[in-house]
């Protein structure tokens, strides 16, 4: 267990190695939090004709496609004629990395890798410096709870399968002073071992996947455990929806505020709820906007598209992310300037069920893919199907001259992990179909619940 001070010692060193000057941008945007709407507004456009400017000039896919289009950033002067610019999505950025950054080699960089929650994992890259603004962001927000940074952590997330992988994540966890329980291994047996854990470490916050967060909350309560002398700062629930019942359970059994945090991999915190309950829009770091789209099944919903504001490597501009949100006219009682979302509907998955009770998160396959060698293929999408509680279907659209060793592969890490309890069967397929709103998803569960 690291004491706050020492641990906020190493996070200095870290970002200080890493060239990620994050303590004088969360100086920097400490104070936006606190101007009016319309002061942020302008903050907003402002940034956003830089972002444009600085794309069209440097970036080869937005000059080329914006130009096609007849679009040039001195053109862009209301709402209307930004949303003349195409949107880009993730087939785009797969197709065209190479053209959606930087050509600068001496910039140093970090690759980023999305959960492939919508069924398409993606590697991107960003500066120290965009990467340094998310972290910036990501304090800002937990400072509102009174969680500063270097405090002690329980992350309920995903881990690594690789053992040199293991081996860093381990090692990471230890520098971000934090402890980790497997999303991919929730049973009574692991939540039993961790609570002796958490009772030693005394972590002062909990971040991590929404419903694996429940499950574990779930077991604290049917256990009548009693965790309210670790005083808990908050809970913040992440990467997938959480509905008010949950939130009930998980605050009754780590007795501290649940909140709601919306983002993605690629661009960072979206929005983020405050202790009023407002669920803030980052609008400093995002220009986020609310497409129609005749396929949502509430006529308020919108597509959510973001931009990037303050990349300027690699930024992703009117980047469709795959979830559907409703802007909301009010302001929080908070005081805070920024935006507010009224409702997020997004990624709400399921775990993989085992004949023993054990849940997995589906994300486990991420981790899985990752590690297949690079010389069976590239997976480009997959698709988990369980209908049955004995086997488990994975649909793969994938780019591979030797299919039967990336298949064997992925068996292979399968039956290491989790035995023969759950058979796996591999499809290779051309294409995955999307679901009744367009969305693709990486998880489908037919179990009767």
């Amino acid at each position: 267990m690291m004491k706050t001070d020492c641990a906020k010692k190493i996070l200095d060193c870290i970002y200080f190695i890493r060239g990620e000057k994050v303590w004088n941008f969360l100086k920097e945007i400490d104070q936006y939090q606190w101007l009016d709407s319309s002061s942020l507004k302008e903050l907003q456009w402002e940034k956003l004709k830089n972002t444009l400017s600085f794309a069209y000039n440097n970036i080869p896919y937005y000059h080329k496609v914006w130009r096609n289009v007849g679009i040039r950033p001195n053109d862009i002067e209301s709402l209307d004629s930004f949303q003349k610019i195409p949107i880009l999505t993730k087939e785009d950025i797969r197709n065209n990395w190479d053209l959606l950054r930087l050509e600068n080699k001496n910039i140093r960089t970090s690759f980023r890798q999305t959960s492939g929650s919508t069924g398409i994992p993606l590697k991107i890259e960003k500066d120290r410096n965009t990467t340094a603004y998310m972290d910036a962001v990501m304090y800002r927000s937990y400072m509102w709870y009174g969680i500063q940074p270097g405090e002690r952590q329980l992350r309920i997330w995903g881990a690594e399968i690789n053992p040199t992988e293991r081996f860093k994540m381990h090692l990471k966890d230890f520098l971000l002073n934090r402890i980790r329980l497997s999303a991919f291994d929730l049973d009574r047996k692991n939540f039993l071992k961790f609570v002796g854990k958490i009772k030693t470490f005394k972590p002062t916050f909990i971040y991590g996947y929404a419903q694996s967060v429940f499950e574990f909350a779930k077991f604290i309560v049917n256990e009548k455990m009693d965790l309210s002398h670790l005083n808990f700062k908050a809970v913040i629930a992440t990467g997938e929806m959480i509905f008010d019942w949950q939130r009930k359970i998980i605050k009754q059994a780590f007795g501290c505020p649940v909140v709601n945090e919306y983002g993605c991999t690629e661009v960072g915190i979206i929005a983020i709820e405050c202790p009023m309950g407002g669920m803030h829009i980052m609008s400093d770091a995002l220009f986020v906007e609310f497409i129609k789209n005749d396929r949502a099944s509430n006529l308020k919903e919108r597509e959510i598209v973001v931009t990037e504001l303050n990349n300027f490597y690699s930024p992703l501009i009117r980047y469709k992310v795959g979830d559907k949100g409703i802007l909301s006219n009010s302001l929080c009682p908070c005081g805070r300037g920024f935006p507010l979302m009224a409702s997020i509907k997004g990624r709400c998955d399921e775990f993989i069920m085992f004949p023993n009770g054990k849940k997995v998160d589906p994300y486990v396959f991420e981790y899985i893919i990752k590690n297949i060698p690079s010389r069976y293929g590239t997976i480009q999408q997959f698709l988990i199907i369980q209908e049955s509680i004995s086997c488990l279907n994975l649909k793969l659209v994938c780019d591979t001259s030797c299919p039967q060793k990336l298949v064997k592969a992925l068996n292979n890490s399968w039956v290491r992990l989790y035995g023969n309890d759950l058979s796996l069967k591999i499809e290779l397929v051309y294409n995955v179909p999307k679901n009744a709103s367009g969305k693709l998803a990486c998880f489908k569960s037919f179990l009767k619940k």
